[in-house]
């Protein structure tokens, strides 16, 4: 039983070193493609340019999210 799980553990190891070189998805494409819908969408925002929201989830879950463009 032991031997068995050496063996699984070194499929593992074997596995996730082969797909270590893989790239997901291209995040410059993901970032142009994102601020074109943003802005189409109304979130035309410019650097400075800020807002903070109250936020409740399900009543135990309360915080601020403040939102601000730096660059």
């Amino acid at each position: 039983m032991k031997f068995l799980g050496l063996i699984a553990a070194a499929l593992v190891a074997v596995s996730s070193t082969a797909k270590a070189d893989v790239q997901l998805f291209d995040a410059a494409a993901l970032q142009a493609q994102t601020m074109a819908t943003a802005a189409t969408t109304g979130l035309n925002w410019k650097v400075g340019d800020q807002a903070d929201y109250k936020i409740s989830i399900g009543g135990f879950i309360n915080g601020t999210s403040h939102n601000f463009v730096r660059e």
